[in-house]
C-alpha cells in the first residue's frame, strides 16, 4: 500500500481502501476439520490486541511496527479486484489524467491490447536504431502488429516466453506441489461463516485436504486449493462431480447456491531467474520469480518490481542517468544502497 500511496494519485489509494473488506474478515488463519461444523484445531491472529503491555525484551507485533512506521495500513484485496483499478489508472494516465473511476474510455485499446500473444522480440544495441522491436499476433484474426520501444519489460508470467527467448534460466526447486485451483462463489457460505471468518481455512478430514481462500467475504467469492499427486492423479480426475464432492466435504455440508466458475491445475515452484536483465529486456513479476503462495508474495513483489523499474527507467529515458543505472534493478551495493536509491528516486519524482 505504500507504493500505491505515493506513486499514484490519492484517488487510487482511496479506491483501493474503499474496496478492502473489514479487517475481521481476513485477520485470521483457521485450521479445522471443515469450515462450518468441523472441529477447530487452531488459529493464527495476525492482528492480536495491543492493549496489554508486551513482555520484557519482546519485540512488538509486526502490525504494530508497521503502524508506527507508515500511514499506509496493511490491506487485503484480491488480485481480481485490484487489477481493474490499476487498469483504469493506466488508461487515465495515458489519456491525460482523466477520471480513472469513470470506467469508460474510448481509448483503452491504445493502452492495453487484449487477445494478443507475443511471438517474437528483437533487440538492436548499436547505431541510431537502438531499442526493442516486439511482434504481437491477435489470436482471433491472426493479424500481426509490431511495436517498438527503448526497453522491453517481460512480465508475461511464470512460463514467460520472453524470458526463454532472452535465454535466462530459472534457479531453484521446480514442481514442489501440484494443485487444482477451484474458483467458486457462495453467499450462503459467507453468511454461515460470520461467526468465524478467516482469510485462509486449512482443512483436514477423511474426505479432503485443502486450503480455502476467502477472496471477498461480502460477495462470497472463494478459491479452494486441492492438491493432487502425479503420476497417480492427474487434472482429468477432477470432473465437476468430484470437485463438488470435495468442496462439500471441505465446507461441511452442501450449499444450494455454490457455483463453480473454473477448475484449473497449477504447479507450485520456488524459483528465481538467474538474472533479471538481458540487454534491453528486464524481467518482472512471475517471469522473474515464482513464489509459493504464502502471504501474496508473488503479487506484492511484482508490484515492487514495476515500481522499481518505473522510476529507474524514467531517469534513463529522460537523460538523468545512463543505461548502466538499470543494473541496480538486479544488483544492490552492500553499503549505502538504500540511501542512494532514495536520492535517485527523488530525482525521478521531480521529472
Amino acid at each position: 500500500m505504500e507504493i500505491f500511496r505515493h506513486a499514484f494519485p490519492p484517488s487510487l489509494f482511496q479506491r483501493i481502501n474503499d474496496r478492502v473488506p473489514p479487517k475481521r474478515c481476513w485477520q485470521h488463519f483457521i485450521y479445522a476439520t471443515s469450515v462450518l461444523n468441523g472441529t477447530e484445531i487452531g488459529r493464527v491472529d495476525h492482528f492480536p490486541p495491543t492493549s496489554a503491555p508486551a513482555p520484557a525484551n519482546t519485540a512488538p507485533a509486526p502490525h504494530v511496527l508497521l503502524d508506527q512506521q507508515s500511514p499506509a495500513v496493511v490491506a487485503h484485496l484480491s488480485q481480481s479486484r485490484l487489477m481493474p483499478l490499476l487498469y483504469d489508472e493506466a488508461v487515465a494516465a495515458a489519456n491525460g489524467r482523466k477520471d480513472s473511476s469513470s470506467n469508460g474510455s474510448n481509448h483503452k485499446q491504445q493502452v492495453v491490447h487484449f487477445g494478443c500473444e507475443v511471438t517474437k522480440f528483437q533487440s538492436h544495441e548499436a547505431g541510431e536504431g537502438q531499442g526493442v522491436q516486439l511482434r504481437v499476433q491477435e489470436k482471433a484474426s491472426g493479424q500481426s502488429h509490431v511495436f517498438e520501444g527503448s526497453y522491453l519489460i517481460a512480465a508475461d508470467g511464470a512460463s514467460s516466453c520472453l524470458r526463454q527467448q532472452a535465454h535466462i534460466d530459472m534457479q531453484g526447486e521446480c514442481g514442489i506441489q501440484h494443485l487444482m485451483n477451484v474458483h467458486f462463489s457462495s453467499r450462503a457460505l459467507a453468511q454461515a461463516t460470520e461467526h468465524r471468518p478467516a482469510m485462509l481455512y486449512f482443512l483436514y478430514n477423511a474426505q479432503v485436504i485443502c486450503v480455502l481462500v476467502a477472496h471477498h467475504f461480502p460477495t462470497g467469492e472463494f478459491v479452494a486449493q486441492l492438491p493432487f499427486f502425479p503420476p497417480v492423479q492427474s487434472p482429468d480426475d477432477f470432473d465437476a462431480a468430484t470437485v463438488k464432492t470435495l468442496l462439500d466435504a471441505a465446507i461441511g455440508q452442501a450449499l444450494p447456491d455454490l457455483t463453480v466458475h473454473s477448475v484449473r491445475p497449477w504447479t507450485m515452484d520456488c524459483q528465481v531467474a538467474e538474472r533479471f536483465r538481458s540487454g534491453r529486456v528486464l524481467l518482472a513479476g512471475d517471469a522473474a520469480h515464482r513464489f509459493p503462495p504464502a502471504g501474496g508474495f508473488g503479487m506484492n513483489t511484482g508490484i515492487q518490481d514495476a515500481h522499481n523499474l518505473a522510476w529507474k527507467l524514467a531517469l534513463v529515458l529522460h537523460g538523468h542517468a545512463n543505461d548502466t543505472f538499470l543494473d541496480t534493478y538486479e544488483v544492490r551495493k552492500e553499503c549505502g544502497c538504500l540511501a542512494e536509491e532514495e536520492m535517485w528516486r527523488s530525482r525521478a519524482c521531480a521529472i
